[in-house]
Parts: structure tokens; C-alpha cells; sequence
């Protein structure tokens, strides 16, 4: 079954997936080690993310089309190519478990007060496992679909907040208005 997406569709597709967890597990993450220099920390992660992109981005243009792990063990052997394997399900698994679990704290918190945080898990796990089991294509049209929604719904509403707001404090602390 070789299913393809277009280049929107990965990028909404990884829009979605980034957004979420930059608005609900990093900040918790953050503040929890690094405290009041939390905007350091930020920023740094940031520079360095997009230097990891830039590399893998990199990486990946010289590879040739090639799949990570197939050119991965052409390059260091198949059982450097194990280990970097394992060691990529590990983190994989416990960024899915973190991520799991905050979506399901800011749902009990914030939405499903009386719902079992366990059974929130299980059915958002369950989701997943539909969409994954129906493929990339299908995954990618529904994002689409609810990117275009939602981004809808964020112009409607500020449209509708227009005259709320006050956009001189929005200028630097101590200037004249």
C-alpha cells in the first residue's frame, strides 16, 4: 500500500502536531526544571530545533529518496542501525505517554471535569489507532479539513472581539498615548 500526501497536507500534518504540544506539554515541562528562567530555555530549544530541522532537512535531500532506516544502515551497519532504532522507539514511546497524558490532564482540567483521566486516555489512544489503521492519506485529508475549520473559526472569533480590544496597551510600558 504506498499512499502519498501532498506538501500542504504534510505541513498542516505537522503544524498539527507541533502546536498542540508547544501550547500544552512544553510550558508545564519548562517551567517545571528551569522556573523563572523559562524564556531562556524557550529560546534555546527553539534555535536548536531549528538547527536539528535544518540538519535532518539536509540529511535528507543528500539520501536520495531513500528511507531513514535503510540509509542509516547503509551508512553505520545493521546493528548500529538496532540500536538507533531502539533508542528512537524508546523516545518515541515516552514523548507519546507525555504528550498522552497532558492532553488528558488539559481535557479533565479544562472540558471532562467528572470523566476518568484513564478513559480519556484510552479513547484518544483509541483514535489514533483508527486513524493510523486507515493510513496517511486519510490522516492528512482530515487535518486538512479541520485546519481549514479551525483557522475559520480563530478569524470569525477575533473578528468578532474586535471591539474589545484596547490597542494602546499594546504599546511599550511608560509611552505617551
Amino acid at each position: 500500500m504506498n499512499q502519498k500526501i501532498s506538501s500542504f497536507q504534510a505541513i498542516v500534518l505537522i503544524v498539527q502536531t507541533i502546536t498542540p504540544t508547544a501550547i500544552l506539554t512544553l510550558p508545564n515541562l519548562i517551567t517545571n526544571y528551569s522556573e523563572q528562567d523559562a524564556w531562556i530555555s524557550t529560546l534555546l530549544a527553539t534555535m536548536m530545533g531549528v538547527l536539528l530541522a535544518m540538519l535532518f532537512g539536509a540529511i535528507g535531500q543528500r539520501q536520495g529518496g531513500m528511507a531513514f532506516i535503510p540509509f542509516l544502515e547503509s551508512r553505520i551497519g545493521r546493528i548500529s542501525t538496532v540500536i538507533v532504532g531502539l533508542l528512537l522507539t524508546q523516545y518515541y514511546v515516552v514523548v507519546m505517554a507525555e504528550v498522552l497524558q497532558e492532553f488528558s490532564n488539559f481535557l479533565a482540567d479544562n472540558i471532562l471535569g467528572e470523566t476518568p483521566r484513564y478513559l480519556t486516555m484510552i479513547i484518544g489512544m483509541i483514535i489514533v489507532l483508527y486513524a493510523v489503521y486507515h493510513g496517511i492519506e486519510v490522516i492528512a485529508r482530515v487535518g486538512v479539513f479541520i485546519f481549514m475549520g479551525a483557522n475559520l473559526l480563530f478569524v470569525i472569533s477575533m473578528l468578532l472581539q474586535l471591539g474589545n480590544l484596547h490597542f494602546p496597551y499594546l504599546l511599550p510600558v511608560g509611552s505617551i498615548h
